[in-house]
């Protein structure tokens, strides 16, 4: 997350919205908020995070391009998902 803010050229509190994973499992569940806090710093509790598997339960291989497709709308629309 950090080497794609810096190649970007943004900093943390100019991220709109994270997709998480959101695995629903315990300890990746865990990583994950523990790798966010620990690239956006500060900006964290003011970045929406949401996680599309929560609407449509694991679709594995299919899930990125589900991911992808998702955030390519919400920019279009100007909306973030629901978690």
């Amino acid at each position: 997350m950090t080497r794609a803010m810096e190649r970007a050229s943004i900093t943390p509190a100019e991220v709109g919205s994270v997709f998480a994973a959101g695995s629903a499992l315990p300890e990746e569940d865990l990583s994950e908020t523990r790798a966010l806090h620990l690239a956006l710093g500060e900006a964290a509790p003011q970045v929406p995070v949401t996680t599309p598997k929560a609407a449509f339960g694991n679709l594995f291989g299919a899930a990125h391009s589900l991911d992808l497709a998702l955030a390519v709308l919400a920019l279009r629309h100007g909306i973030i998902p629901p978690r």
